[in-house]
């Protein structure tokens, strides 16, 4: 490990190298990378499906308010730019972002009738640590 990280400084020093991966893992039902640059990301690839029941209604359709954390290890010290999608049962029209703070995601699955949705709700979250 010590031969890695004098090569991978070398190659920082002598320009080879412009960013690299400081930290990466896991985090209960996350993945996550930290970059030496003070970029990080994360991402929630579910592998079952969770069940949503969409009765509130709006001009949009129908939905729920939903929340999942962030993980702490990542750390942003802002709101990072988050993406979602989902796949599952029939119904699903869209996923809106509905808040988002360095430690939470606040969101809305959507239909057009009311109903109770299974499916897996993707996200990827990207912003600065540091």
């Amino acid at each position: 490990m010590r031969l890695y990280n004098l090569l991978k400084e070398i190659c920082r020093k002598v320009g080879l190298i412009d960013d690299y991966i400081l930290a990466q893992g896991t985090s209960g039902i996350w993945t996550y990378r930290k970059w030496n640059s003070g970029m990080a990301e994360c991402w929630l690839n579910p592998t079952s499906n969770t069940t949503y029941s969409l009765t509130s209604t709006s001009q949009y359709g129908f939905y729920c308010n939903s929340e999942i954390s962030i993980p702490a290890v990542v750390s942003f010290i802002s709101a990072p730019a988050i993406t979602a999608s989902a796949c599952g049962g029939t119904g699903l029209t869209t996923v809106n972002i509905s808040s988002i703070n360095k430690t939470e995601i606040g969101f809305r699955p959507y239909c057009t009738t009311s109903l109770s949705w299974s499916g897996k709700i993707f996200f990827s979250c990207k912003g600065r640590w540091k």
